[in-house]
């Protein structure tokens, strides 16, 4: 088997980075990157699992800079630990860098307006004429780097892959149709313990099948021949009882070799279409998944509405123009900055018709922030509610509300609680207005809306955990919740616990 050289990368510009990447074929002329780094400290924790002999290095980088790097890696050579040289790339021309950079052992130190292709492969050959012969193991990445390499763009050479592949005992052929997995889940704040119950999930489905299990970004991804993806699709989509919060991306037909850095970029529409069906499991990476950004809203309309104080008016006109994007294939990302403009928008109506919005405007951050966090349409729907009752009601309490008024409330609630609810279906119901009901949700409740209304709804969830065989996604329909994903999350905010520990706690409990 061919050697190589190993060469480990370090700038904090990511465009140099690729350039680097792109301007020699690193193995046909004997050479393999073995990773990238952002900077000095990013670099030296890759050293071990890397083991470069040559560093390219940038000076000026954050963190810690090129010539500290060249320091530590000395001191490393120093103490015994197989030997590094270094070559500098620089924008400086500055005496003092390259003084500092060969006081610390820097074979070359080249300008970045004087590098060319021709140039950089004559250090390089002039430096590994130096080195000692490396082991024909010594060539070999551990397997999750390099894949992560190899999903990265790293390597020109589809033969060299193939040989290297062969050489960690995959009998995976790139030209032929393969798969490629990676699991999402809907709650940002749980992505590490989600990570875990993928990894759970995936190596159990995969055991004993012709796939390869590496790790990228913290996520477990499996490379394998597409005759195993429908068992091993249905074996982790069955697990959906008890890992509730996860959902897969699939890759079919993993991309040839010269377009496989796009793969990674390509994983992004999962969440997309998840935001629109998040009852699904499994999701494929489209090509081309474009939308259409047509829908804009009407800010004259919602500043009118503001002015003459209908804020029902502008409750409804949102919630209309929400389920409109369902339908016209307006991205997630345009949905959410719309309904953040629509907060700019109210803002601005109510400073104009002279109300005090100080402690409205000090909130912003908050309100975009919750906006953000919605997984799905349905979310983003409730988000979106509890957001406009909180700027509505303007931390304005009313009086102590009457009895028979928090009874119909109550009662309203219990019964209709398990179908699709709003304030303003309330508002309709008791007969007063939206902004007067809000305000008595916050002042009595001492809550928005929709923090009571899931607080009722987990409640009869609890109750039907541990008295029913039902299934928990059954059991998240049952009491209203449009996805068992968002049941999952808003269970465990609630109850401190996930709604299988419960069922699981509830059992033992019994007698």
């Amino acid at each position: 088997m061919k050697t190589f050289t190993r060469v480990l990368i370090v700038d904090d510009e990511n465009i140099f980075r690729n350039i680097l990447r792109n301007m020699i074929p690193w193995e046909d002329k004997g050479f393999l990157v073995v990773g990238f780094a952002e900077n000095g400290r990013q670099a030296l924790s890759l050293l071990d699992a890397t083991a470069p002999q040559i560093v390219i290095t940038d000076v000026a980088m954050p963190v810690m800079n090129g010539v500290e790097l060249l320091a530590e890696i000395k001191k490393r050579n120093d103490s015994g630990h197989p030997p590094i040289e270094t070559i500098v790339i620089s924008g400086f021309d500055t005496f003092s860098y390259v003084r500092d950079a060969m006081k610390n052992g820097a074979f070359d130190y080249i300008l970045k307006s004087e590098l060319t292709a021709q140039t950089l492969l004559q250090r390089l050959e002039n430096l590994a004429a130096c080195l000692p012969q490396p082991k024909e193991s010594a060539s070999r990445l551990e397997l999750s780097l390099f894949f992560d390499n190899l999903l990265n763009g790293s390597y020109s050479n589809p033969a060299f892959v193939q040989q290297e592949l062969h050489s960690y005992g995959l009998a995976l052929e790139l030209e032929r149709p393969l798969f490629l997995i990676r699991s999402f889940c809907a709650d940002k704040s749980e992505e590490y313990l989600q990570a875990s119950d993928a990894r759970r999930a995936l190596l159990g489905a995969l055991r004993g099948l012709p796939v390869a299990v590496f790790l990228h970004q913290g996520a477990c991804m499996p490379l394998g021949d597409m005759a195993v993806l429908e068992p091993v699709l249905a074996q982790v989509t069955g697990q959906g009882e008890e890992y509730p919060a996860l959902y897969w991306g699939v890759f079919r037909d993993f991309p040839v070799l010269e377009s496989s850095r796009k793969l990674l970029g390509g994983f992004a529409q999962i969440p997309q279409q998840f935001f629109y069906a998040p009852t699904r499991k499994v999701f494929f990476v489209l090509p081309g998944l474009q939308y259409e950004n047509t829908a804009q809203i009407d800010t004259s309309y919602v500043i009118s509405a503001v002015a003459r104080g209908d804020s029902q008016a502008v409750v409804s006109y949102l919630g209309d123009f929400l389920a409109r994007c369902v339908t016209e294939r307006i991205s997630p990302y345009a949905v959410k900055k719309f309904c953040e403009q629509s907060i700019h928008t109210i803002l601005y109506a109510m400073e104009k018709a002279a109300q005090d919005t100080t402690g409205l405007n000090a909130r912003k951050i908050e309100f975009f922030r919750r906006i953000d966090l919605a997984a799905t349409i349905d979310e983003l729907c409730d988000v979106l509610d509890g957001v406009l009752e909180d700027v509505f009601a303007g931390g304005q309490a009313d009086g102590e509300p009457s009895r028979a008024l928090i009874a119909a409330i109550d009662q309203f609630v219990a019964e209709n609680y398990m179908r699709p609810l709003r304030l303003s279906d309330i508002a309709d119901h008791v007969h007063v207005s939206y902004h007067h009901l809000s305000r008595v949700m916050n002042a009595h409740y001492r809550e928005p809306f929709n923090d009571y209304l899931n607080r009722i709804r987990i409640q009869a969830a609890q109750s039907l955990i541990r008295t029913s065989s039902l299934s928990l996604g059954r059991i998240a329909e049952e009491v209203g919740f449009a996805n068992q994903s968002y049941f999952g999350k808003v269970f465990k905010k609630l109850v401190g616990t996930s709604p299988r520990l419960y069922r699981l706690q509830a059992a033992q409990k019994e007698p």
